[in-house]
């Protein structure tokens, strides 16, 4: 069974036409540390996808790479007393 979303004006056109994939959202990871990672539960299959939320809007993000189930990330800072500090949040599709 496919899944779709499809939208239609008055006239029956199609103004919006998703059914490629449908994400799913399966965890949130608080990232404090300038280097980490968390494993993607490969239960739902699918591409893994992520966002990063910043805590603040001066807050940098570190950089994210994925490798088969891992999110990983590596934060260099500016300055020695900066650390990042947000949550990423991540899934499947």
């Amino acid at each position: 069974m496919t899944a779709a979303l499809r939208i239609r004006d008055e006239s029956g056109n199609i103004t919006f036409d998703f059914s490629d994939r449908f994400a799913r959202i399966i965890g949130e990871q608080e990232v404090k540390t300038m280097t980490g990672s968390v494993t993607v539960d490969a239960t739902f299959g699918g591409a893994i996808w992520y966002q990063f939320h910043p805590s603040s809007d001066s807050v940098y993000a570190p950089a994210f790479s994925v490798s088969g189930n891992v999110i990983s990330w590596v934060f260099n800072s500016p300055s020695i007393n900066i650390l990042p500090d947000g949550i990423l949040i991540y899934g499947r599709y």
